[in-house]
């Protein structure tokens, strides 16, 4: 998966502390009051502030003019000046602005698409130690994004930002265990790391987990597990999660089974083109109809078997009226001839 950084104001404090750290000593009190306006919301400020330092050449503030105008925050936004700042940055040897440059090469934002100077620049960012830029030369690594495909490279890269626990890289690294793809094929391995990535959040390792647990892959069956997982997943959205789910519910393992929330569950991944969940969903559909027009046809022969017995009934009925209505005339006969003997 293809990522990049983004900033919101939930992390902006952590991530101006920490450029004010690797700014050194040098413009430090400029930088800190810099930083601070920006965590302030006062752009104008930062933005003056920055402007002098970068136009001195701190790679710092050349590296935040860039996220300024990437961002448009203070200035007009555009990705044109972002990237010339991120270059003046980058070629310093700044890690964060190696990598956004190399992102910005990979969208063509601000200057020419070019997957190869992409890759050239997030791999400087990655050998500085940047777990985010090492995850990303993984995945360019394994998809052949701007280098020849090789798994093997992806595979060492996955490691490398894995064990700084990048969450996306955890997951991608269980993918590869799961797989065998550039190294031995090891579910025990794919489940350490899938386990590893679903207890931060990452919702494709809680799907991944869930079907672990179903499948019994590098853990035992836990259908318990299995239930736990795959809905934590399907709440957030995943297909194959979403299918898991259904099918769950549909076969009653885990869970009781209930065919409303299973179709539920069908549908929902089958929406975002599932193809296993579009066809669970339809043999559903089929046999719901089926079970139904059954309980329809034992409707109708209980209502023609009671409509029956009624008739039946009413005949027995009438015919002892009839009897009773014949033995009372007999009786009035016999009555009159008595009399007038």
């Amino acid at each position: 998966m293809l990522y990049k950084l983004e900033l919101d104001m939930k992390n902006l404090s952590v991530w101006l502390f920490d450029l004010f750290l690797l700014s050194g000593l040098a413009n430090a009190g400029q930088l800190e009051d810099g930083f601070d306006a920006y965590g302030k919301g006062d752009y104008v400020k930062a933005f003056q502030l920055f402007q002098l330092l970068g136009s001195s050449g701190d790679a710092t503030a050349q590296y935040t003019l860039g996220v300024m105008y990437e961002r448009g925050d203070g200035v007009f936004q555009d990705n044109k000046i972002a990237a010339d700042w991120y270059r003046k940055s980058a070629e310093k040897g700044y890690i964060f602005a190696q990598y956004n440059l190399g992102n910005m090469y990979l969208k063509g934002q601000g200057l020419l698409q070019d997957n190869k100077k992409g890759f050239e620049w997030i791999l400087k960012s990655a050998e500085q130690g940047s777990s985010l830029a090492q995850g990303r030369v993984g995945d360019m690594y394994r998809l052949g994004v701007g280098v020849d495909q090789n798994y093997k490279n992806a595979f060492e890269w996955y490691i490398k930002s894995a064990t700084q626990g990048d969450a996306i890289s955890q997951t991608n690294l269980a993918g590869m265990y799961k797989e065998g793809d550039g190294v031995n094929q090891d579910y025990k391995k794919a489940f350490e790391w899938y386990s590893k990535a679903a207890t931060t959040g990452n919702v494709l390792a809680k799907a991944n987990l869930g079907y672990m647990y179903f499948s019994g892959l590098g853990t035992p069956k836990d259908s318990q597990l299995c239930l736990f997982w795959s809905s934590k997943a399907a709440e957030q959205g995943d297909a194959a999660a979403q299918g898991l789910l259904g099918y769950l519910y549909d076969t009653g393992e885990g869970v009781p089974k209930d065919y409303q929330k299973a179709f539920e569950w069908y549908s929902k991944a089958a929406a975002q083109g599932n193809e296993m969940a579009i066809k669970n969903k339809a043999a559903l559909e089929q046999y719901v109809t089926a079970e139904k027009n059954k309980i329809e046809e034992v409707r109708r022969s209980a209502e023609y078997a009671r409509r029956a017995e009624d008739a039946k009934r009413k005949a027995i009925d009438e015919q002892k009226k009839q009897s009773a209505e014949r033995q009372s005339s007999d009786n009035q006969i016999n009555l009159s001839n008595l009399l007038l003997g």
